[in-house]
């Protein structure tokens, strides 16, 4: 298979000053102090202790949420930027700025949550003419090998083009890399820093992973569902002539599954989504979701690759260690009872461990870990879709469960149960700090609140944040550089 290098644009001194002088403009016209003024750590909440952002009416806008763990939860204020476009993936940078996806408006949408009383939108990085991040921008990360950097995915239009940053002759999605700027006096905002064309094997839906350690190659790997392959970006500033271009691409098509050719741009079934890198094993490990398969990358071995049919299993969750990788799935054979399906893979055993547990009544929904471990947190679906008569009645719904996970892959005991209000959705985020668990955040859709559960009680404490909250970001000054 051919590797090719795509074309990258950068971003030069003079296009910079020019970005400069727009953003500039964009500033003026939006509400709020700016980032050149003074922090008043006094006056700004951001800095007085963690905030959450949850996305509400219909993500249109941001409740910022100021809170604690436990009593004394208060909505700050309501965000809006994106008119009536949603807000889409947000993260934060070392210098503390957040970043998040406008997909609608081609962009990425800066704030500064430190400076003011409240957060503050300064600007978005959009369109061609600035020199905008890309078209249809999803998925936003932090860059683990530099956290002042920032790589935004660019899905592109219905057959997986970016028109905006790779225009005929050139095909594929793209990455848009943003370089942070400090937050205070003398700060700037955050400007593009380069741009990269995926070309062949670039299609669909973009997720990455940095790859990192001892004897590792320092890369992104990116994977695009339309083609079912990943992209393979140096990332390494010490590679001249190869840094930040694409120096890698790997079919994930199965010749057990379909037909497959030598060809990478040749799109296959594999359903290619879902990527995660293992601090612990030093591997790359990516779903194929249609295959039902695991496909084991080693970039220590020049991205030889081996495979692993892992079931029908989705909403996939790699544990902060790198050692376990959750999944779940639903059996609804029995016609009394639904049974939640909890699959653990042991990426440190050889072959990989895998062991199942059952929830008994469950419908899994989301399942996240706390960075130590010892804790692993479940929603459920409330969906009577496709369920018999008995499976409802049984039907557990509106709790949030608590697993003891120190025993894994051993066991993990009948969990812990915390009440949640009546909601037919949910999202879920943890707040830690210093490695400890604080607090466990869970939206509730229907019921328009936000419950913060303290981790040491497991005690809930319910608040109004708007209608139809969804995801939740926590954002606290300093917390990426305690965990880069």
């Amino acid at each position: 298979m051919k590797t090719n290098k795509n074309r990258t644009r950068v971003i030069t001194g003079a296009t910079t000053a020019i970005l400069g002088m727009a953003l500039i403009g964009l500033v003026s016209c939006s509400s709020g102090e700016s980032t050149s003024g003074t922090v008043a750590p006094g006056g700004s909440a951001g800095v007085q202790s963690p905030l959450a952002f949850v996305k509400v009416e219909g993500n249109t806008k941001l409740a910022v949420v100021s809170h604690s763990g436990s009593l004394g939860n208060s909505v700050l204020s309501t965000m809006s930027f994106s008119g009536s476009n949603p807000v889409g993936d947000m993260v934060t940078s070392l210098k503390d700025w957040i970043f998040a996806n406008i997909s609608a408006q081609d962009g990425v949408a800066l704030i500064d949550p430190i400076s003011g009383a409240q957060p503050i939108f300064e600007a978005t990085l959009a369109g061609a003419g600035l020199f905008g991040p890309g078209d249809n921008p999803s998925h936003i990360y932090r860059d683990r090998t530099d956290p002042e950097v920032i790589w935004s995915m660019n899905d592109g239009d219905a057959q997986g083009n970016d028109v905006i940053n790779c225009p005929p002759p050139l095909t594929g999605g793209s990455v848009t890399i943003l370089h942070n700027a400090h937050i205070g006096p003398g700060g700037t905002i955050p400007e593009i820093h380069e741009e990269v064309c995926f070309g062949a094997g670039g299609h669909g839906h973009h997720s990455a992973i940095f790859t990192r350690g001892t004897g590792l190659p320092v890369s992104t790997y990116i994977t695009s569902e339309h083609d079912g392959a990943v992209i393979v970006i140096d990332n390494n500033p010490n590679n001249i002539g190869t840094y930040l271009s694409v120096i890698d691409r790997l079919d994930m098509c199965d010749g057990t599954k379909e037909t497959c050719d030598a060809d990478v741009g040749t799109a296959n079934t594999a359903g290619t989504h879902g990527i995660y890198f293992s601090t612990m094993t030093g591997k790359v490990y990516v779903h194929n979701a249609a295959y039902a398969q695991l496909a084991i990358v080693d970039p220590a071995a020049a991205n030889a690759v081996t495979r692993l049919d892992i079931g029908a299993y989705d909403g996939l969750r790699l544990s902060e260690n790198g050692r376990f990788l959750f999944m779940r799935r639903t059996d609804t054979t029995n016609p009394l009872h639904v049974v939640g399906k909890i699959r653990v893979l042991d990426l440190t055993a050889t072959p990989i461990g895998i062991a199942d547990f059952d929830a008994q009544d469950v419908i899994p929904q989301t399942i996240r870990a706390s960075a130590d471990g010892a804790k692993l947190f479940l929603t459920q679906s409330n969906s009577p879709s496709g369920l018999t008569t008995d499976q409802q009645n049984a039907l557990k719904q509106n709790v949030l469960q608590i697993y003891d996970a120190s025993g894994l892959p051993a066991a993990l005991p009948a969990p812990i149960e915390v009440s949640l209000p009546i909601s037919s959705g949910r999202s879920v985020e943890l707040y830690e700090k210093a490695g400890a668990l604080v607090s466990i955040l869970v939206s509730n859709r229907d019921n328009n609140s936000l419950s913060i559960i303290n981790a040491a009680t497991n005690v809930p404490s319910t608040i109004p944040v708007g209608a139809n909250p969804g995801a939740i970001f926590v954002f606290e000054k300093g917390a990426v550089a305690a965990n880069p």
